[in-house]
Order: C-alpha cells, then sequence, then structure tokens
C-alpha cells in the first residue's frame, strides 16, 4: 500500500471536468491490483466519453456517488467521486449491486476509499457478507399509507403518513380548509 500512496500523491488534487476525469480514472483503474478491467473504457474515443458521463450520472442519480459540483453547465469531479465510482466498479465485478452500493462510501475517509480500492483481496469477507444478506428473507419495510382528505366537492388531497403522521392531520385538513375558503372569499 506503501507505493500505491506514493503514486496517488499525484492524483490526490484532482478537480476537472467529465473529459479530464475518465482519462484520470483510468490513470487510477490500472493501479488497482485486478485481473478484470474495472474500467473497459479508452480516453478520446467519443464514445466512451459518452458512456463514461452517463455512468456518472446514474451512480449519482443512484446515490452511490456523491453529486459533483457544477461550473456552469460542466460537471466537475474530483479524486474522491473518481474513488467511490472505481470502488463501485470493483464491486459491480464481485457481484455487488449498485443497490447495495447505495450511501456505502458516504462516510469512508479518503484513506479508507483508496485502501478499499487498492488491496488485493478487496475484502472478500464484505463481498461474501453482502451475498448472504441477499440471500436472507427481506426485512419487511412499512409501507406508507395514504389519506384522502375532502376539502369540498371535487377537491381532494392525498397525503402520506410517512410525511404527515396522522396526529397532524386533522390540524393540516383544519388549515387546508381554511385556506380554501379564503380562496373563495376572494373570488
Amino acid at each position: 500500500m506503501l507505493k500505491i500512496s506514493k503514486k496517488l500523491e499525484k492524483f490526490r488534487s484532482f478537480r476537472g471536468d467529465i473529459k479530464l476525469a475518465l482519462e484520470t480514472a483510468a490513470e487510477l483503474a490500472r493501479l488497482v491490483p485486478e485481473e478484470e478491467n474495472i474500467l473497459p473504457l479508452t480516453p478520446r474515443n467519443p464514445a466512451d466519453e459518452i458512456r463514461w458521463a452517463n455512468m456518472v450520472r446514474n451512480y449519482v442519480a443512484l446515490g452511490v456517488v456523491k453529486r459533483p459540483e457544477k461550473q456552469g453547465k460542466k460537471l466537475v469531479l474530483d479524486y474522491r467521486t473518481l474513488l467511490e465510482i472505481l470502488l463501485a466498479r470493483r464491486y459491480l465485478a464481485h457481484g455487488v449491486s449498485l443497490r447495495q452500493l447505495k450511501g456505502k462510501f458516504t462516510f469512508l475517509s479518503l484513506e479508507e476509499l483508496e485502501k478499499r480500492l487498492f488491496s488485493p483481496q478487496l475484502s472478500l469477507k464484505e463481498i461474501y457478507e453482502k451475498r448472504e444478506e441477499e440471500s436472507l428473507p427481506p426485512q419487511t419495510e412499512r409501507l406508507a399509507r395514504w389519506y384522502r382528505l375532502r376539502l369540498a366537492k371535487g377537491i381532494e388531497i392525498l397525503v402520506k403518513d410517512d410525511l404527515y403522521p396522522p396526529e397532524k392531520l386533522a390540524r393540516l385538513k383544519k388549515a387546508l380548509k381554511k385556506a380554501l375558503r379564503e380562496i373563495e372569499s376572494e373570488n
């Protein structure tokens, strides 16, 4: 890990647009101790640049990596985001789904991300634990209930109870009816 740390010094201050991020990610991916290529995209290939941009957007939308900053219309990725993307790619190569990776990297330090990405064994224990979790029956999540509030003839509002608990519904209905009366009195 010490040899890798020295090689990583030049990347730690990285900040760049999507195109430069692909080139840097490709360089970083070559340092990962794997037989398979975790980033099968090549810089300076327009099709791969589009795939890379779409992959970054997808990972952000799924909550796997943090949302990059924007400068004008361009996304600006930093070193941490590159590590998170490559680590996600590495876990994907070992059968861990993106759904399972959602939010897993948020609280990890840069050092921990580097350690997980560049260690030869990738903490296979974690991977097998994830697979065991998949095989266990899922814990039942409480489904949200919807309440229908009838304010007047032809006017109803649906309220989800996980956002507005039942004990607050009466006050909400009263406030909405009052607002409706005020709107009607203005006409």
